[in-house]
Order: structure tokens, then sequence, then C-alpha cells
């Protein structure tokens, strides 16, 4: 191989070196969807308005092409971009807007800025499930994008101690004892943070208890109400059975078979004087 073939070869090297060597990014830029983001240039901009301006998303999606006072923008991004020799704004921002921003001019990259859009996270809720030799603690956000847990004990950062377990995610804490400590959940990202409202799992287990002895309660009371109810329902078909029955008192006199009917008691006044005349009953012979 000859001098000069090593020469163009380092040269070639050397060239593709320079281009694709990744620029040097100078912060990561973190922000709400919904918000802007401003980038600053103002040391890299040459100055001159004939260079070509390229403002590219992940280095595959062209935002901003501008030239001699000729702007091209992306659809994406209409009416959400402005720009000069000193900046980039970008309004508005969306989730799909997350990426590195570069800045190419005269068609060299000069500058990189790494962003990330996420969406707020909402205040989370825990929910609570006892089990018999357990109470399990759920941390339960609604909004939020790359949410992060972390749990507090008494409003302290959980010990290392065997006496609790977490899920993959920290989404859910599951205590192996009764506890009378409290707990709360904090969830967080990029661009915000939140906290519930504490829990105190020995008053939701003291809770269940009572509660599963008033059903008990209740349900030996609505037993008992039941059977009082069957037998004074009997006892008050036996009492209007006998209410129904005239009394007879059957005997035998001299081989026949007699019986004895009750008496008639007829009442007469007389010159305001009451009198009561009882009728012999008659002998009835079968």
């Amino acid at each position: 191989m000859s001098i000069w073939s090593i020469l163009i070869f380092l040269l070639v090297v050397f060239e593709v070196c320079v281009i694709t060597e990744p620029c040097k990014i100078p912060g990561r830029f973190a922000r709400a969807v919904g918000e802007s983001i401003i980038f600053n240039i103002s040391d890299v901009f040459e100055g001159n308005n004939s260079l070509m301006l390229e403002w590219k998303l992940n280095e595959t999606q062209n935002i901003v092409i501008s030239a001699n006072n000729v702007t091209i923008t992306h659809p994406t991004f209409q009416h959400r971009v402005s720009f000069s020799q000193t900046f980039l704004h970008l309004n508005l921002l969306k989730l799909t807007d997350e990426g590195t921003h570069s800045v190419f001019i005269g068609g060299t990259k000069k500058k990189c800025f790494q962003l990330t859009v996420d969406v707020p996270v909402s205040k989370p809720r825990i929910n609570v499930s006892i089990e018999t030799n357990q109470t399990r603690l759920e941390c339960i956000v609604d909004t939020g994008t790359r949410v992060v847990y972390e749990w507090l004990l008494n409003d302290s950062s959980l010990p290392s101690q065997s006496w609790y377990s977490l899920s993959d995610k920290n989404t859910t804490l599951t205590l192996n004892i009764t506890s009378r400590d409290s707990f709360k959940c904090t969830v967080k990202n990029s661009v915000s943070s939140n906290t519930s409202d504490l829990v105190l799992p020995g008053n939701y287990r003291q809770r269940n208890y009572q509660i599963y002895y008033e059903k008990i309660t209740l349900l030996a009371a609505c037993i008992s109400a039941l059977i009082f109810l069957i037998f004074g329902f009997v006892w008050v078909l036996i009492r209007k059975r006998k209410k129904g029955r005239k009394q007879i008192t059957p005997y035998s006199e001299g081989g026949r078979d007699t019986t004895i009917r009750p008496c008639d008691l007829n009442i007469e006044v007389k010159d305001d004087t009451i009198y009561s005349v009882i009728t012999k009953p008659q002998l009835s012979v079968d």
C-alpha cells in the first residue's frame, strides 16, 4: 500500500469521525406537557444569514430548515416554533417532542439539547386491603408518566427491615405485622411530585374486626328473633284452638255414655234488681 493510499484512508477516517462525532450536550431539559422550551444558540451561530440553519429532532426529523430568509417548518411543528440567531423556541410541548434536538449551521452540527417531556403526576391515593396475616397498601396514581414510587413511614423513609416487602416498582407495600404507624405514598417524575394522605393500617384492621363482630352479632340477633317468632306463632295457634273448642266432660252412668253440658246463666233485671237464673243443664244420652 502506497503512502498516498494511507493518507487518503486517514483523511476519510478523520472526516467520518468529525461528522459523526456526537456534539456535547450542555444540559438536560425536562418540561411538562403543554409548557415551552428555549434553546440558546447565541454561542454557535456565526451571524451569516446566508448559512443554512437546520433544527432536527433525533437527527431524523427536520423541525426547521432556514436559508436566505426562506424558512420551511415541518407540519407537526407549525405555529409552535420560532427562532433567531440566538435562540430556538418550541411551544406547547407534546410527548413526541422528546429526544435530542440538534442544531446544524452550514451543514455542520453545532449544538445538541436533550429534552424530556412528561405528564405531571396527580395526587396518589392508598388502597388498603386486610388479609389474615398481612396488610396490603397499594399506591394508585391516575395521571403521570415515568412515575417513581416511594413509601414513607411516619414521614420518614422506610427502614431496611424484614417486616415488610415491596413490589417491583414499589407500587404495593405489604406489611407482615400489625402496625399502628402511619404510612404515605410519594410519587414523582422529572417535572412534578405529589404525596398521598396518611393512612393508619392498624385502624383499618381494628375496623375490619369491628365490622366482622357487628355482622356476627346481627346474624345472632336475626336467628334469635326468628326462633322467637316461630314459638310465638305456634303458641298463638294453640291458644286459638283451645278457645275454639267447648269444654266437654264425658262420664258413664248406668252403662250409658252421658255428657254434661255447661249450665246456662240467664240474667234478669226487675225493679232495679239484678237476678241471675241458672238453668239446669240437660243430660244428653248417646
